[in-house]
C-alpha cells in the first residue's frame, strides 16, 4: 500500500511527536525523555499538562535539537521539516538543527535495510 503525501506527512508528524517524547540521545547513549505539552480549550484558557514529574527528563525549554542524515532524499528531508513545523504549531515543542553546544539531540537516519532509525 502506497501512502499519499498527506498520509506520509501525518505519519511522520506522529512519529516525530512520539519520538520526541521518549528519546533523548547523544553520540554515545540514549535516555528516555518526556515533553511537556499544552492543550488549548475553546475558551482560550491554556492548561498545562506534564508527561513526567521528573524535570530532568524534559527537553530544556521544549527545544529538541535534531540531525537529519544525508542518506534521506531531499523530499524526505522536507517531509521531516514539515512534520516538525506541524508539531511546533500545536505543541510547545520546538525543533532546531543541532549545533556543537547541544549535548542531547535526535538523529534521523536510514540503515542499509531501509529502516528508519533515530
Amino acid at each position: 500500500m502506497r501512502l499519499s503525501t498527506n498520509q506520509l506527512i501525518n505519519a511522520t508528524a506522529i512519529f516525530l511527536f512520539l519520538l520526541a517524547e521518549v528519546v533523548r540521545s547523544d553520540l554515545v547513549s540514549s535516555t528516555s525523555s518526556d515533553i511537556r505539552f499544552r492543550r488549548y480549550y475553546r475558551n482560550s484558557r491554556r492548561v498545562s499538562r506534564s508527561a513526567t514529574a521528573k524535570k530532568e527528563r524534559i527537553w530544556p525549554e521544549g527545544i529538541i535539537p535534531f540531525v537529519i542524515a544525508t542518506n534521506f532524499s531531499g523530499e524526505h528531508q522536507h517531509l521531516f521539516l514539515r512534520a516538525m513545523r506541524h508539531w511546533e504549531n500545536y505543541t510547545c515543542v520546538s525543533f532546531v538543527p543541532r549545533q556543537a553546544h547541544h549535548k542531547h539531540y535526535i538523529t534521523f537516519t536510514v540503515d542499509k535495510c531501509g529502516l528508519l532509525n533515530a
